[in-house]
């Protein structure tokens, strides 16, 4: 056991320094889809995020992600359709795992606001209800740094979201692209 604990303590203190050399902010625009597996068909997602890593191969991260974009309701009656729309903000810490200068594996953490809205239309009739959701978002993914200042990377967050009326758990899977600064 103690050899085990003196390896993960001299691999903890070689880490750093080979990453050091990464720190900076960071611009990353991402496109995916995102599936939610209880009353939303899969819709293509989209965002943006603004993150700042810190010497430590930690990363602080803030945007916005549109989840679904007007993406159809499932489970309605035959003559009804309807569509919704959930997108917001996030707040984030990462950290990168390397495998090699080029390639790293990342874990997220952190916690989603998103706005909720739906729209049913059955005949004439036209209903349309919006809410406020929150809650942590967990993810992982693969990260491939071309040069100094180009990036890309792909991973999936998964979202565990609830206001007073219930819950939505969308997974979003995307690519992205990030540039160094």
């Amino acid at each position: 056991m103690k050899k085990i604990l003196l390896g993960v303590a001299l691999f903890a203190l070689a880490v750093p320094p080979v990453l050091a050399a990464d720190s900076g902010g960071y611009v990353t625009g991402l496109l995916g889809y995102a599936t939610n597996e209880q009353d939303l068909n899969t819709s293509m997602s989209s965002g943006l995020l603004l993150g700042y890593r810190f010497p430590n191969a930690i990363s602080a991260e803030v945007g916005y992600t549109s989840l679904y974009n007007n993406a159809s309701l499932k489970g309605l009656p035959q003559n009804a359709s309807g569509s919704a729309t959930i997108s917001g903000t996030e707040i984030t810490g990462v950290y990168d795992f390397p495998y090699s200068s080029q390639v790293s594996f990342f874990g997220r953490a952190g916690y989603a606001v998103m706005s909720v809205s739906a729209n049913i239309t059955s005949g004439t009739l036209s209903t349309s209800t919006s809410a406020t959701e929150s809650g942590l978002l967990f993810g992982a993914g693969v990260k491939y740094k071309i040069d100094s200042s180009f990036g890309l990377q792909a991973g999936l967050n998964s979202y565990y979201l609830s206001n007073n009326s219930g819950s939505d758990n969308p997974i979003n899977w995307y690519v992205a692209a990030s540039i160094f600064f």
